[in-house]
C-alpha cells in the first residue's frame, strides 16, 4: 500500500503542509502491515473541530490515525 491515501486525505482536509517532503515505501518482499508513519501536518484548520476524525473520514477504512 502506498502513502497516497494519506497524502490525499491531508490534501482533502487542508492539513497538508506546503513542503517538498516525499513518500517512502517498503523494501521488496516486506509487508507494510503495521507500519508506522510520521507526518508533518497543519493541526488548526478553521471550521474543523477534530482534525483526526476529519482525516479518518477521508481515509480508506484500513488506514486510521
Amino acid at each position: 500500500m502506498s502513502a497516497e491515501p494519506i497524502r490525499r486525505s491531508l490534501d482533502g482536509t487542508g492539513a497538508a503542509p506546503n513542503d517538498d517532503s516525499s513518500d517512502s515505501r517498503t523494501d521488496a518482499g516486506v509487508h507494510p502491515a503495521g507500519n508506522i508513519v510520521s507526518i508533518k501536518m497543519i493541526t488548526i484548520i478553521p471550521g474543523v473541530r477534530d482534525i483526526v476524525a476529519r482525516i479518518n473520514e477521508e481515509l480508506p477504512p484500513e488506514i486510521r490515525l
